[in-house]
């Protein structure tokens, strides 16, 4: 397995993002990051296990932080800003190691 990383889209004035297809990876986590200013908004990260019907997954984020995802067995993740983002710039990135890729 190897360790990859992946930008999610966020859309700032509010909506679902675009969804990540991450059906090959394993042990994956959000990393939330200021990019600048001091951004607020709430994000609530969604996971589909069929690729169509999604599902809340944790706790929203409304600050810089970590979240892992569970379950650890889906088809697509996605961002959903319920809460406009305004006052600066966040990044999302989600990180995980792919079962199909060699070391």
């Amino acid at each position: 397995m190897r360790g990859e990383t992946y930008s999610i889209a966020l859309t700032v004035a509010g909506g679902v993002g675009a969804a990540q297809n991450v059906e090959d990876l394993t042990d994956m986590w959000l990393q939330l990051a200021t990019v600048s200013g001091s951004p607020t908004g709430t994000i609530q990260i969604e996971g589909s296990i069929d690729g169509e019907h999604f599902f809340n997954v944790g706790t929203a984020l409304t600050a810089s932080g970590t979240l892992e995802v569970s379950p650890k067995k889906l088809k697509r993740l996605r961002a959903n800003v319920t809460g406009a983002i305004s006052g600066g710039v966040w990044a999302l990135t989600l990180g995980a190691f792919n079962a199909r890729s060699a070391e």
